[in-house]
């Protein structure tokens, strides 16, 4: 079970000599209307109330099941199963995953030609392009991939025979599955069984024909065992640094302990605000002050998500990756400070949260021209307005498209 830790105002603070950059305050509301601030966070408190979520310590959720397992010809029938029905009834996968199973280590003394061959199934989002199952062999002490599986495999397929040399001995082989910060079951993308199957798992020796290793599951156990892969303890932190606060010394910064040039591989963070309320309004924006940078990675990601309903759905707001730019004299920031989303043109409910995810790959994110590598966030404030107060004549197709841009 995933637990929330709440930050509260007992954060270390680097000492540092800063540059402020000069405060600043939202544009003119969209179509003139007049604007009221609901929320500001300025980090100069501690961050009250928001929630940190770190999501890289969810057990593995390998398992051995008979949903949609391959069919032998026997009953009952079991496999090897990377999914859950926590998300919808057909089973499915959740954002942020990096989940193990291991074969058992396997001496190879006297294999010439050793081979690995197994049955497999993946249905996983074609769009999300970080979404993959690995297969993987240990050489030298680090792992490397043979195969990888993306997208919908069209049902149980045959995996030809996979050379597993150079390898060290004993063997070592594992399936490793990993998706992105977006796209799942989790957030209401139907993947019928998602994500990864496998069965008949084999390790012979292509020569001789001598089996190694063989796994059918059909005992409703199996062989091979799920790892939980530890959590990161990454931790957005409060500090002061020069040209990422905008409006005064503190900001947020999340990237690696003690350092602000890089973040570790494999990182799913989530920071979330406590309950923003709307009452009598009807339209909001958001504006936020950051910067985002690192080395050039498109898989490495920030994600800016708004719900109305307590968290239960989230509405995407803004994705970044961690392109190389420039970021001293912080323009990394919008022309005058800010990035501003419409969150919502009519809000379904009284209260907004918003949420801050950061992902990152198997390799991380190392610093950009500018020597930074993470994210930095300050000043974070939403404003909102009636749209009842506005007048037909004022509500424009090309005045409605200029909330979005």
């Amino acid at each position: 079970m995933r637990v929330p830790v709440v930050m509260t105002v007992a954060v270390a603070l680097v000492a540092i000599t800063v540059s402020v950059a000069p405060a600043g305050e939202p544009p003119e509301s969209p179509l003139g209307r007049e604007w009221f601030e609901v929320f500001r966070e300025d980090w100069e408190n501690g961050g009250q109330g928001w929630i940190l979520e770190d999501m890289t310590g969810r057990p593995s959720e390998f398992h051995v099941s008979e949903h949609y397992a391959y069919d032998d010809g026997t009953e009952p029938n079991y496999s090897y199963w990377c999914g859950t029905f926590e998300y919808d009834a057909d089973g499915g996968y959740g954002n942020g995953w990096h989940m193990l199973l291991e074969l058992p280590e396997i001496d190879l003394a006297g294999a010439t030609q050793p081979r690995l061959s197994f049955r497999y199934r993946h249905h996983s989002i074609p769009a999300a392009a970080g979404d993959v199952t690995r297969v993987e062999v240990k050489y030298l002490g680090e792992y490397r991939a043979l195969a990888e599986y993306l997208g919908f495999s069209a049902g149980w397929q045959e995996q030809p025979a996979l050379d597993v040399q150079p390898c060290d001995n004993p063997l070592k082989v594992r399936f490793r599955l990993k998706s992105n910060e977006w796209q799942s079951d989790e957030d209401g993308s139907n993947t019928d069984g998602g994500a990864f199957h496998c069965d008949e798992i084999r390790v012979f020796d292509w020569v001789t024909g001598t089996d190694y290793f063989y796994d059918d599951v059909e005992d409703g156990v199996g062989l091979c065992t799920a790892v939980d892969v530890p959590a990161t303890g990454i931790v957005p932190r409060l500090i002061e640094l020069p040209c990422r606060a905008y409006s005064d010394p503190t900001c947020v910064c999340i990237n690696a302990p003690g350092d602000t040039t890089s973040v570790p591989p494999n990182v799913f963070v989530r920071l979330t605000t406590p309950p923003i309320h709307l009452e009598g309004t009807t339209s909001a924006r958001v504006f936020y002050a950051g910067a985002h940078c690192g080395d050039g990675d498109l898989t490495d990601t920030r994600m800016i998500q708004a719900s109305f309903d307590d968290g239960e759905t989230w509405i995407l707001a803004a994705r970044n990756d961690y392109a190389e730019e420039e970021v001293d004299g912080c323009n990394q920031f919008s022309p005058n400070g800010l990035a501003g989303y419409t969150v919502n043109m009519f809000l379904p409910a009284h209260s907004m949260r918003l949420r801050i995810t950061v992902y990152t790959d198997d390799d991380g994110i190392g610093p950009g021209v500018c020597g930074a590598g993470g994210s930095f966030l300050d000043d974070v404030w939403v404003v909102a307005w009636n749209w009842t107060a506005v007048s037909e004549e004022e509500i424009s197709w090309g005045r409605i498209k200029g909330l979005y841009r």
